[in-house]
């Protein structure tokens, strides 16, 4: 039981001397231009997406079982 709470105790200590030492500021500017890349991203896959999904068809008729994994 000691040796597991030592585990914790040096991992919590290791993992925030990294986190307060990491150069990685993230400010509301990048966070905003993250967001405006992810949608246009999400557009022009949409905008891809569409007609292959279109032209698709399926008879489900045959389908027996769906297995879900």
């Amino acid at each position: 039981m000691v040796a597991i709470i030592a585990a914790f105790a040096v991992s919590f200590i290791i993992s925030s001397v990294l986190l307060k030492s990491s150069r990685a500021i993230v400010d509301a500017a990048n966070l905003a231009k993250a967001s405006r890349r992810m949608k246009n991203i999400k557009t022009q896959f949409k905008s891809i997406a569409a007609p292959v999904n279109a032209r698709v068809s399926c008879n489900l008729s045959a389908v027996q079982k769906i297995i879900v994994a």
